[in-house]
């Protein structure tokens, strides 16, 4: 029987800071912390985010898509055995304070009380309860691959009903996401959330060094293995700032990559031939381990259909490889794959894993924002002294349509605020019209 429970995700702490109202198995309310205060990919607590839910009476349950607990004999040992990260690691120690503090935190500023129970929920099994349980499969093989999160890199294993179970996962310090991170890096792409770019780029380019690059990263049945010699994250590791600002990473690269693939591109400076070689050179080699990780998951579940979040699970270019190169026939990819979205698999984490509740929700949509009413615009017009008109429907989408014919840029904005970072990717009704009449143009 389905209890009516109200559950409050949250990504706290982290790149993509964000959080997921669940209510009665049900997401109602999903938003990034960037969209209010304006500081990309931001990664501290989410407060705004959270009081922008209005959330009558408060949560039930609250979730954080972390554990500081999580694979912590392995985290120490890591340490002990490794001096040169003993900084690093105290940065990382800093930032599990804070997350074990959020739930403080929270009450302080109006979210929850010292009743409300608060759930850690380790990264890659949030990764996954986004994915699965926002699917519409009732049985399907669940893969989270991303740089890390909780010392781990990819989590994969079976979902079946309320219940996912995990069948293996990568450790620190081997890992697909930062293998391209790296690369990013190196293509003079430096910024938090950049591999997007060097992924367009490879579209320009020839795989010409994919063998060179091949000797960077492998995957041995779910394995994926780093030669770490073109690495720097298990020795000195990678300096990375998470203090209420747009994230920060240091190189990830050593030495050794420019010794084989030459200077890297300084930020800003030409692109030449080279550099866009090398990214489709590291897309391709993404690609064969990618959908090899794929491969042995669908050979030893024997699922048909697979369900896929994490940052590496952004990347459209391999993901439509997947039915082609795989045993795949149904392919299902939470639209908000990256960090943000553990939000929502933390709280759905909590409502299917811990009280049990059946699944009666399937995301078919990205638009769990706010929203707001004639009345909201039209007051803040006028606060600010803007200029404005009122359209017909029909006079809007004809002046719109000229305007972009016109190679003009218009700012469109309807309904409720998209969540996830392909935003616009799907066109309420209005603007469908719009674009059909640009095409008849």
């Amino acid at each position: 029987m389905l209890v009516s429970v109200k559950i409050l995700g949250l990504n706290a702490f982290h790149g993509d800071s964000s959080v997921a109202l669940v209510a009665d198995g049900t997401l109602v309310f999903a938003m990034e912390e960037e969209r209010l205060n304006r500081i990309k990919h931001w990664a501290g607590l989410p407060l705004k985010s959270a009081l922008a839910c209005q959330l009558e009476g408060g949560p039930d349950h609250l979730a954080i898509s972390r554990d500081p607990k999580a694979n912590i004999a392995r985290k120490l040992l890591r340490v002990a055995a490794s001096p040169g990260r003993w900084a690093s690691a105290l940065d990382r120690a800093k930032n599990s304070v804070q997350v074990s503090g959020a739930g403080r935190v929270l009450r302080e500023g109006g979210i929850g009380n010292e009743k409300t129970p608060l759930h850690f929920v380790e990264h890659h099994r949030a990764h996954m309860a986004s994915a699965f349980f926002c699917s519409p499969f009732e049985e399907a093989a669940v893969v989270s691959i991303d740089g890390f999160g909780d010392y781990s890199s990819v989590m994969w294993g079976v979902g079946k009903g309320n219940k996912i179970e995990v069948r293996g996962s990568v450790r620190f310090p081997h890992s697909l996401g930062l293998y391209y991170t790296a690369f990013t890096q190196f293509l003079g792409f430096p910024k938090y959330g950049d591999e997007y770019k060097m992924m367009g780029l490879s579209a320009y380019g020839e795989p010409r060094f994919a063998q060179q690059v091949r000797d960077v990263v492998k995957t041995e049945g779910d394995q994926v293995r780093l030669n770490l010699d073109y690495f720097t994250h298990h020795t000195t590791g990678v300096e990375m700032s998470w203090d209420g600002g747009e994230p920060r990473l240091s190189a990830a690269y050593s030495a050794r990559m420019t010794d084989v693939f030459g200077e890297p591109r300084a930020a800003g400076s030409e692109i030449e031939q080279q550099h866009k070689d090398l990214a489709a050179s590291v897309q391709t080699v993404l690609e064969e381990n990618y959908l090899g990780l794929l491969n042995h998951v669908q050979k030893q579940t024997g699922q048909k259909a697979v369900c896929l979040a994490g940052g590496v699970a952004l990347n459209c270019v391999a993901n439509g490889m997947i039915l082609a190169r795989t045993n795949y026939r149904d392919v299902y990819i939470q639209p908000a794959a990256h960090d943000a979205g553990t939000a929502i698999g933390a709280a759905l984490y909590v409502q299917h894993e811990i009280l049990d509740q059946p699944r009666s929700f399937v995301m078919r949509h990205v638009y769990y924002g706010p929203d707001y009413s004639d009345a909201d615009i039209l007051k803040d017009l006028e606060s600010s002294g803007a200029r404005w008109h009122r359209y017909s429907e029909d006079e809007l989408v004809a002046r719109t349509a000229d305007q972009i014919a016109n190679g003009m840029i218009v700012g469109w904005f309807q309904g409720r605020m998209e969540f996830g970072p392909r935003a616009l990717a799907g066109a309420p009704s209005l603007a469908t019209r719009v674009h059909q009449r640009c095409r008849r143009r």
